[in-house]
């Protein structure tokens, strides 16, 4: 696929190049301003095109950093799935990356006495660390390859992101997918908490795992990171988001609507209602405006995403003393009656009683974006 990717990348490249020269050698038969015009629509179309192939080139070479990292990554887990199977404590490896023995303790005790059975523990647990540290790094490597390639993407030409996206035929519908779009965030994203913070979350939740972030998103956190008991706040404000994905699949159990679908709408709805009754509507609207800042999102996605953010900030602040399932019902009301917005068969936005429960489908996780709008 990388190879393929940079073959029709100097096709491009070769085919603008000469259709320019083309026009360019055109000044003999074609004069006037019809002529200058195309002339340098031409020039323009290549500049394009060259800067498509650049995009091109550079998601290719990503394709082929990120592979180098997780075959890295595999061959530690090979390596150590292989020692564990060889191990004389007849150890073996869960779907979790965990490491346990197939002999009982007695068993062990029996065979290699005390010093034995410390050996194996000792053994099981080094192997479960690492193994299990490779399966987090692809995970990890995996989000982050996919972030580099959002860059890149961003990176097209404007007229290049808008020509790629289909226009809805409601008038509305396309306003909304042209102004409810975010310029990506300068710096890119990372996983986000670390450090000294992360590691006082996870004595609250040894599971939790840090999340990409773009570094807005990050700098809006950090504020309420730095209140008394900062650790205790961040692990709230995810539990929140966690209180708003268990109230969608209630609220939407079928999991075909979750994928940009009404499920999806709902969750998005009341997410930022919650946020919003706990740290005000401007925070609110500055964070998910930079939850969308990573790059490289499906337009529909992103406009879809925006726009019910702002309906669930909007159901908030004109019941602010609501209680979390007033502002599940809400909520609703502005799906049922078709306030908002999912994304539909054709993977275009739509309004949300237009569009069935489970008729909904997902666009690309990473996608050609369309130039922000604020």
């Amino acid at each position: 696929m990388a190879d393929k990717l940079k073959e029709k990348a100097q096709e491009l490249d070769a085919l603008t190049h000469s259709a320019a020269v083309a026009i360019d050698n055109s000044y003999d038969f074609w004069t006037g301003a019809a002529g200058d015009a195309a002339r340098i629509r031409a020039a323009q179309d290549r500049d394009n095109a060259r800067r498509s192939k650049e995009v091109m080139v550079g998601v290719q070479q990503e394709i082929y950093k990120q592979i180098a990292s997780l075959i890295g990554y595999i061959d530690v887990i090979r390596e150590k799935k292989a020692e564990a199977e060889e191990s004389e404590y007849d150890l073996f490896v869960r779907d979790d990356g965990g490491v346990d023995s197939r002999m009982s303790n007695l068993e062990v005790l029996a065979s290699f006495g005390p010093a034995g059975l410390t050996e194996k523990e000792g053994y099981e647990q080094f192997l479960t660390l690492t193994i299990r540290s490779a399966l987090r790094r692809i995970q990890e490597t995996d989000e982050e390859g996919a972030e580099a390639i959002r860059r890149w993407l961003e990176e097209l030409a404007d007229d290049v992101q808008r020509g790629a996206t289909a226009q809805p035929v409601d008038p509305e519908l396309a306003r909304i997918l042209a102004e409810y779009q975010v310029s990506p965030s300068d710096d890119g994203a990372q996983l986000w908490p670390s450090g000294t913070l992360l590691d006082s979350i996870r004595t609250l939740d040894p599971s939790f795992q840090p999340t990409l972030m773009t570094p807005e998103e990050a700098s809006l956190l950090g504020l309420i990171a730095a209140q008394p008991d900062g650790a205790k706040e961040i692990y709230d404000f995810f539990d929140i988001r966690s209180q708003a994905e268990e109230a969608a699949r209630s609220a939407y159990p079928d999991p075909t609507a979750e994928a940009d679908g009404h499920g999806d709408a709902y969750r998005h709805m009341y997410w930022n209602a919650l946020m919003t009754q706990r740290y005000g509507e401007e925070w609110t609207a500055q964070f998910a405006s930079s939850h969308e800042g990573v790059g490289g999102n499906a337009p529909a996605r992103e406009a879809m995403d925006l726009y019910n953010n702002q309906l669930g900030r909007q159901v908030a602040t004109e019941n602010p003393d609501a209680s979390p399932e007033e502002l599940g019902r809400l909520v609703q009301q502005k799906i049922d009656s078709g306030e908002a917005i999912v994304v539909n068969g054709d993977r275009q936005i739509e309004w949300s009683n237009r569009v069935g429960v489970g008729q909904t489908e997902s666009p690309s996780p990473v996608d050609i974006p369309l130039p922000g709008a604020n």
